[in-house]
């Protein structure tokens, strides 16, 4: 409520109409040599699963951030109004980029 409050939140929530669920589906596997083939099937299985949200109407491109895997952009999902104020926070908080360039997990607010 703040972040609306006060114009938004940052993960435009706030866009959408309507009801939103998100679903967390956990791999696990043991051998690193099936790495490729696990990620190609999640990949596959992902790739579907829009596909069939966007045919009924259900889609929406909100996706939380520890729910993404390495191919995904998440804050795209945000709405290009928030992407833009983050990256100008950004800019003002950590001008160096340090949190962009020099961390070298998790998924990057992108130029």
């Amino acid at each position: 409520m703040y972040g609306t409050a006060n114009g938004r939140n940052a993960l435009g929530l706030d866009a959408w109409g309507g009801d939103l669920a998100n679903i967390d589906i956990m791999i696990y596997w043991s051998d690193p040599e099936s790495d490729d083939a696990i990620y190609a099937a999640m990949e596959k299985l992902l790739e579907e699963g829009e596909r069939n949200a966007k045919e009924a109407g259900v889609w929406n491109e909100y996706l939380y951030l520890k729910f993404a895997t390495k191919w995904q952009n998440p804050i795209q999902g945000y709405g290009q109004p928030n992407v833009d104020m983050l990256r100008r926070v950004s800019r003002k908080y950590d001008p160096s980029q340090l949190f962009q360039v020099r961390d070298p997990e998790g998924l990057k607010l992108s130029e």
